[in-house]
């Protein structure tokens, strides 16, 4: 844009990659500020999950936890259990004792059908069986399980584990660039500036090309000569048409071959009339043997 590689609004560049800073638990509100202890990024900030509080930098329910009861670090006296957020000695109806906390192990994600049975990254505890939510696909990782919106989610992207990169992001189960833009080699660009993907992806601008509108064309007063810009007027290469080249010692001077100040051209070679014996005065005017050419005579 203007010139300059920038991501597109709403997203920042971190170690190469165009994120939302508003929703990367990756990089939430900045480069590298990593979502942990269950939070997730919401509006630039790691947030716990409704219902639950940041306590010693993981999420906890304060509603049955035994060292955070009611409040993070309330803790409850030995052999007592949490239970709604109040210390007590046993658990409400239809609540277990798991590790101290009054759980409810039909909904529980840490504790789904059974005490210490987790849910996977996503997953929900529903009638005491782990299982993603509607829409949402199980999806395995390096081994690790993980819950995934296909459509959506740009680490899983229509299928489980496709990423999307280069600035693209999951839309509809497709990785899309931003309006304007195009995926070349797995970068999002505008072909109608990019000087590497000009009008299209791998068309390159040779060098001194820029791309304009979809094309690659010669800067102001330059012409394309084979694959280089030059400049008619003064390319001793292509003085005044592409391929005429000035030699003999003359240069391109507004658009035609020039001998320099005080010299002639003779024979295709630049001469000063005023010191050669064999140009003195004019061209072909030779001395004879003995005599020099001075101030155009030769003597």
């Amino acid at each position: 844009n203007a010139g300059a590689c920038g991501c597109p609004t709403g997203q920042i560049l971190c170690g190469g990659v165009c994120v939302n800073p508003q929703t990367s638990n990756t990089n939430c509100g900045t480069c590298g500020n990593l979502c942990a202890g269950a939070t997730s990024c919401q509006m630039g900030a790691c947030r716990c999950p409704t219902g639950q509080a940041l306590c010693n930098g993981a999420c906890t329910d304060v509603q049955n936890s035994r060292t955070n009861c009611g409040a993070c670090g309330r803790t409850c006296p030995g052999g007592q259990v949490c239970n709604a957020g109040t210390c007590g000695t046993t658990c409400a109806t239809g609540l277990t004792n798991c590790n101290g906390q009054c759980v409810n192990t039909q909904t529980s994600n840490n504790n789904c059908g059974r005490c210490n049975n987790p849910c996977v990254l996503g997953a929900v505890c529903s009638a005491g069986t782990c299982g993603c939510a509607t829409g949402q696909t199980s999806c395995t990782f390096a081994g690790v399980r993980y819950c995934a919106d296909l459509q959506s989610n740009d680490l899983a992207c229509g299928m489980c584990n496709n990423r999307c990169t280069g600035g693209s992001t999951c839309r509809a189960g497709v990785c899309t660039c931003p309006t304007g833009q195009t995926l070349c080699n797995g970068q999002c660009v505008n072909t109608q500036t990019s000087t590497t993907h000009c009008g299209m992806c791998g068309r390159g601008c040779t060098a001194g090309q820029t791309c304009t509108a979809g094309a690659c064309v010669c800067p102001t007063g330059g012409t394309m000569c084979g694959s280089t810009c030059a400049n008619l007027q003064t390319s001793n290469s292509n003085c005044g048409s592409c391929g005429n080249t000035c030699a003999g010692g003359t240069t391109c001077q507004m658009g035609r071959c020039a001998c320099p100040t005080g010299q002639t051209l003779c024979n295709g070679q630049c001469t000063n009339l005023q010191t050669s014996n064999t140009n003195c005065g004019t061209c072909g005017n030779r001395c004879g043997i003995g005599r020099r050419c001075q101030m155009g005579t030769c003597r």
